[in-house]
């Protein structure tokens, strides 16, 4: 059997096949004649080259019928087909079919939503980054879905409230927890708020009235909770001007930067609904209590020795040289927009106080107005109570006055349980006014003043809040450029509040009931027997 490999000559196959049929004729020529037939046939050295035939097609050649002719089988030896090195085809130059370009989609990056298991789809369809169904207004910010228990999922927005971008500073805190847009103009306004924040911080306060005529920082609110509370209100978009811890179980006191498109009371009603276990109020302001001064050429008497007696002054900074020895302040701090800075008023309070023996740690509340008078904040008020509270300070005197404030009256009352005897200025709005803050809050001392027959200030507050009454007109006291009378009801506050600060040396409400009773056996009782809306249960004189 003849094989072929592909591409093979013809020629040597048929050669092969001319061969074996001379060979079968030789051996017919054999079986038929023997000698003739080897005469005739040349030796196997002397076998002639055939002449080559061409044969077009092999199939066409017809071979000897086996029947006839016993032919032996013949082993053809096997032809392999040699090896074909293919040329190596390079995959890289090969052509490849043309594929269309795909674009990578673009990274979003202007929010991240975590609204739960919807997150990933979410951010592919929501290029604001709000949750599950979430009000994205602004289209930029922080999304953060809050689910309630009744299907109210609101998606928080950071960076946009009614399309301005004023997203939180966390202790400036911020404490900060909002997203801010990707886009030019969400970075623009994030840029303005956080100088806004800053302008809150550092610069002049911007007063504004309520409808009841009361003063409040403008652009602002108080937010007391936990804090769980104020990142509430930094995931829908409002910015922490300022954050202050408020004792060891999480609570926080923050000031939040009310958006431009809202009014603050706007402000406060949304604020109540997305934190309603918190306290949102105005940041209102408060001044001195201070009415009138005439520099004199005498100096006052001599003071008391200093003793163990520690009292705070919570009011503008006082100068030490300004006391009955500089020794006398123990510790000083700002809490106020300029910092720690001596004031006439402050300076007056510490040193009628160190004159009766005491010394002082002093609280500066207040900073410049855009009117030019100083102003105290709520929140200052509250952060340097907190202080003094964390300090042990036992007795506090607070000669300022005010409209009422919930977040400082929570506060004061904490501070009046725990058992710090708090004093405060009756005010000087006159006998018709209302009552003052943080004197008229339960659990606070208000101090009216009278003059040295007695008689009550002219221009005191009278109500059924009074609880007792001091020297507060005339009062002697050195200024920095010598010395000076003042008159009004914060300098009647510090004469009881030093005669309470030298008998009770720690907080303790127990020992503070005892020596507010001791106080009132000790009185002059003045007016209507008992207690009365003028002189409260009596003045106070020094022993």
């Amino acid at each position: 059997m003849l094989r072929f490999a592909p591409g093979q000559s013809l020629e040597a196959p048929m050669r092969a096949l001319f061969r074996a049929v001379t060979l079968c004729a030789s051996l017919l020529a054999v079986s038929a004649g023997g000698d003739a037939l080897a005469s005739a046939t040349p030796g196997d050295d002397e076998i002639a080259e055939p002449e080559d035939v061409a044969v077009d097609d092999p199939i066409d050649v017809e071979a000897p019928d086996a029947a006839e002719i016993d032919t032996p089988e013949i082993d053809t030896p096997e032809v392999d087909a040699p090896e074909v090195d293919a040329p190596e085809v390079d995959v890289d130059d090969a052509a490849a079919p043309d594929t269309p370009e795909v674009e990578a989609p673009a990274d979003d990056s202007s929010g991240t939503g975590s609204g739960g298991d919807g997150d990933l789809l979410d951010s592919a369809e929501d290029n604001g980054g709000g949750s599950d169904g979430g009000d994205d207004s602004g289209g930029s910010g922080h999304g953060s879905g809050h689910d309630d228990g009744g299907g109210d999922d609101r998606g928080s927005r950071s960076g946009s409230h009614g399309g301005g971008d004023h997203g939180s500073n966390a202790e400036s805190s911020g404490s900060g927890n909002s997203g801010h847009g990707s886009s030019g103009g969400s970075e623009n306004a994030s840029e303005r708020g956080a100088e806004v924040v800053q302008q809150h911080l550092n610069g002049p306060i911007e007063l504004a009235r309520d409808d009841l005529g009361r003063e409040y920082v403008a652009g602002e609110v108080l937010m007391a909770g936990v804090a769980a509370d104020v990142i509430r209100a930094t995931e829908a978009g409002y910015r922490i001007i300022s954050e202050q811890a408020l004792g060891p179980d999480n609570r926080v006191l923050a000031r939040l930067l009310v958006p431009e498109t809202i009014s603050v009371t706007r402000a406060i009603d949304e604020l109540r609904v997305i934190a309603p276990a918190a306290l949102v109020t105005i940041n209102t302001a408060y001044r001195t209590t201070q009415a009138t001064r005439f520099a004199v050429a005498s100096a006052p008497g001599a003071g008391r020795r200093l003793g163990q007696g520690l009292l705070g002054v919570i009011d503008t900074g006082a100068d030490p040289a300004a006391l009955a020895t500089t020794e006398a302040m123990v510790a000083s701090r700002g809490f106020g927009s300029a910092g720690y800075l001596a004031r006439e008023h402050g300076s007056a309070v510490a040193s009628i106080a160190t004159r009766l023996g005491v010394r002082v740690s002093v609280a500066d509340v207040f900073g410049p107005s855009t009117t030019g008078a100083p102003i105290a904040s709520a929140s200052a008020i509250a952060a340097a109570l907190q202080w003094m509270v964390d300090a042990g300070v036992p007795v506090i005197n607070i000669s300022i006055e005010g409209p009422q404030n919930q977040v400082l009256e929570r506060l004061i009352g904490e501070a009046a349980r725990n058992g710090h005897v708090i004093v405060a200025a009756a005010g000087n709005g006159g006998p018709l006014a209302g009552p003052a803050f943080p004197g008229a809050y339960e659990g606070v001392l208000a101090i009216t003043a009278v003059d040295r027959t007695g008689h009550p200030y002219l221009r005191a507050n009278r109500g059924d809040y009074i609880d007792f009454a001091a020297l507060g007109v005339d009062v002697p006291v050195r200024v920095r450029e010598g010395y000076a009378t003042v008159s009004g009801t914060s300098f009647a506050s510090p004469m009881v509040a030093a005669q309470i600060a030298a008998r009770f040396h720690r907080p303790s409400a127990t020992e503070a009931a005892r020596v507010i009773a001791d106080l009132r056996q000790s009185v002059l009782d003045r007016g209507r027997p008992g207690r009365d809306p003028v002189y409260g249960w009596g003045e106070v004189r020094p022993d």
